[in-house]
């Protein structure tokens, strides 16, 4: 399958140039898709790659994907991706600042969604008391404190 490029401005085409180039993927093995006017014709014309007319083709043609638009717009770029649309796929990031979490955050989001599409009520989730880090993920996706307390006793 080709390699694929969500953003394709100055560092996607410095990737792209990169990876051309050095001979690692041939143009037909590389597919863009670029939200501003023309930008994926013009790098058809340069270097040869194949432009995708939306995420939804882009990802249906590629395996890993480089994400590489402005941070600004990566939340609204992560909504727009299904989940059957991202089952199976690798994304690499080059977004500039965004943290994993921001990933984590909009596929819990959309596994919830997936969830309340099925008709489930309730989802609830363990975390250790003392990983700080998992229950900010968690309340940041609108999980709160519920009224069971896990009990464990190791025996070995």
């Amino acid at each position: 399958m080709a390699l694929g490029f969500l953003g394709a401005g100055n560092m996607g085409e410095a990737m792209i140039r990169g990876l051309l180039s050095a001979k690692l993927r041939s143009p037909e093995q590389v597919v863009v898709f670029d939200a501003a006017p023309g930008r994926g014709e013009e790098l058809r014309r340069r270097f040869g790659v194949a432009v995708a007319r939306s995420v939804e083709e882009l990802l249906r043609d590629c395996d890993t994907v480089v994400v590489a638009v402005k941070p600004q717009v990566l939340p609204s770029v992560l909504a727009g991706i299904s989940q059957d649309a991202a089952r199976g796929k690798t994304f690499v990031s080059i977004v500039a600042g965004a943290k994993v979490a921001l990933f984590g955050k909009a596929l819990g989001e959309a596994l919830l969604k997936y969830f309340k599409e099925k008709g489930v009520e309730r989802v609830r989730t363990l975390v250790e008391w003392h990983a700080g880090d998992m229950i900010a993920y968690f309340k940041s996706i609108g999980f709160d404190r519920s009224d069971l307390i896990p009990l464990e006793r190791k025996l070995v």
